[in-house]
């Protein structure tokens, strides 16, 4: 938020303010009723734009509104300032707990949900003659410091404070949604698996976005008390909080882009390739010896990822069995085999979003077996997706932005809050990467409009934005053009190589193995039946039954498989 906004929205507020005296009384409690309603509103939209919609905000109004009147009653306090104070730590300590509840929830079950939570502490409010049942509680003029102002005084004084608190409530509003945390929400609405993927935990980003609404309610509701001087289980009823919903609808601002959607971005509009910012054919990257990694399980090469005895079994189906595989650091390793062979399996055990039922997985010397994706990514595990996992609401740059600015904060999600999402430092990796991957000329373009090449290119940019030292890729080529594969695997493989990057990529077709593997690892029936060089590996004779089909050797001694590329 510029200066001059905030200098234009304080002489607002200061005029306002200053023409309350010269105002009817009526309108004035009117007003600073609508304040108190617009405090919760501010609070919907900061879950808003996270795809949440709640139908239990009253729960967090209500709470702020008792709190202020309980404590007036039983210990006397009367200081409006330390009254609403309370009143949001009440609030914020409600949503921290339930929130553990509602954060794993999303869509028409986040706010049924929140709507129960509410309706029960309505049933709890009417049944309790200590809370005042359906009665309420009447509240006690505050004081101002030591000021007691009464009549017409006191509410100019609740208006002053409620202008107060909506230029407070503004400010900080405005930089929460300008920082990373905040400019996530949209990250989090079109792909959460992304964000997961990039390192940090969106289950934590939605219970922090709860516990600031939920004391932004909470200020309103005691707003709303010290200006009313009564309390009562109204507050809390599904009404109350279908009308703070009813004016955010009306108040919210449009968002950009499709609508929200959750999981996998599958947007139908990508385009044809034919604006590729890459080569037909290349030459093979890996022609330099000095390029290549060892082969094998190592050669005497101290292993950067250690996988033992892995299996993954769903019930009595064996998805995966005994797989151990030791990759030395700068190897570049083709995965291949038939479809449900236990590639994507093993890709997904390594990063953590399936946990193996037996067998351990090590890296840099360390267990990570079972670990969450995020955690393995923050220790420098990273992968891309055959479906291309980016956010279709940002553009291209923005993508990059957002992964690089997570990957900055460690996945810290108060560090998230407190930052900015433009800075210098993600502005200038995010320009890196763009000329890294060469999809600069996208940079502007929304990631739902780029073609199936870029959106693969970006994608795997956005996987390397936390310097990760070992990557996966999950069919890089898959729904390319046959002319388009290898221009798109060498500005892929430059990229990497450039970055010092370890890395193990799944592919269907094996040319493209043959051009850009160190090592191939060939999976059948749940497990590793060759593991070596490419010629060594295709050439196996299990491989050539099972995977490729019968090898043929060309003129100039290329193996070539006869129905490699649809293995």
């Amino acid at each position: 938020m510029t200066a001059f906004r905030i200098l234009l929205g304080a002489l607002i507020l200061g005029g306002l303010g200053a023409a309350a005296p010269f105002t009817p009384l009526w309108l004035i409690s009117l007003a600073t009723l609508a304040m108190s309603t617009g405090l919760v509103v501010c609070g919907l939209i900061i879950l808003w734009r996270g795809g949440l919609v709640p139908f239990g905000q009253a729960l967090f109004f209500a709470t702020g509104a008792y709190t202020v009147a309980l404590t007036g009653r039983w210990f006397g306090v009367t200081d409006a300032f330390l009254l609403i104070a309370l009143a949001v730590t009440m609030a914020a300590l409600v949503a921290f707990v339930v929130g553990f509840l509602l954060a794993q929830y999303r869509e028409i079950f986040f706010a049924m949900l929140s709507l129960a939570l509410s309706m029960i502490l309505y049933g709890v409010l009417v049944k309790s003659e200590t809370l005042g049942s359906t009665d309420g509680i009447n509240v006690a003029q505050a004081s101002f410091f030591s000021m007691k102002p009464r009549g017409p005084a006191y509410t100019f004084a609740l208006f002053w404070l409620a202008l107060g608190m909506v230029f407070s409530a503004w400010l900080g509003v405005s930089a929460y949604l300008g920082s990373v945390a905040g400019q996530l929400a949209g990250a989090i609405r079109d792909n959460e698996i992304r964000v997961e993927y990039l390192g940090i935990s969106v289950t934590r980003l939605v219970h922090l976005k709860l516990i600031i609404s939920a004391a932004l309610a909470g200020a309103g509701g005691a707003l709303a008390a010290l200006s009313i001087s009564h309390v009562d289980p109204q507050m809390a009823y599904w009404t109350t909080s279908g009308g703070f919903v009813f004016v955010a609808v009306r108040d919210r601002p449009h968002d950009r882009g499709r609508p929200a959607a959750r999981g996998l971005a599958t947007d139908p509009r990508i385009g044809a390739a034919a604006d590729h910012p890459v080569r037909a054919r290349g030459t093979r990257l890996a022609d330099d010896p000095q390029a290549r990694g060892g082969f094998g399980k190592g050669h005497g090469m101290s292993a950067l990822l250690s996988v033992k005895g892995l299996e993954k079994t769903f019930g009595q189906v064996v998805a995966a069995r005994d797989i151990n595989v030791d990759v030395p650091q700068g190897q570049t390793i083709g995965i291949i085999g038939a479809n449900g062979a236990g590639k994507t399996t093993f890709v997904n055990m390594i990063t953590g979003h399936l946990a193996p039922s037996g067998g351990t997985i090590q890296f840099e010397g360390r267990d990570i077996t079972g670990l969450p994706s995020r955690r393995i990514m923050r220790l420098g595990i990273a992968r891309s997706f055959q479906v291309a996992q980016v956010f279709p609401t940002f553009s291209v740059f923005e993508n990059l932005c957002a992964a690089t600015a997570i990957a900055r904060f460690g996945g810290s999600v108060v560090g998230a809050a407190l930052s900015r999402f433009i800075s210098a430092e993600t502005t200038a990796d995010a320009e890196t990467a763009l000329g890294q991957f060469q999809i600069a000329r996208f940079r502007d373009a929304l990631a739902s409009t780029l073609p199936q090449g870029v959106r693969k290119l970006l994608d795997i940019a956005m996987a390397t934005t936390g310097n990760p030292r070992v990557l996966l890729l999950d069919e890089p080529t898959s729904g390319i053009s046959l002319e388009e594969k290898f221009g798109l695997m060498d500005v892929i493989m430059g990229a990497l190589k450039a970055r010092g990057t370890t890395i193990l990529f799944v592919e269907h077709d094996m040319e493209i193995v043959q051009r850009f593997a160190d090592r191939v690892l060939a999976f059948y029936d749940g497990t590793v039946i060759a593991d070596g060089p490419p010629e060594q590996a295709l050439g196996d004779e299990r491989v050539r039954e099972f995977i490729t089909g019968t090898l043929i050797r060309s003129k100039d001694g290329t193996l070539n498989a006869g129905r490699a590329s649809h293995a």
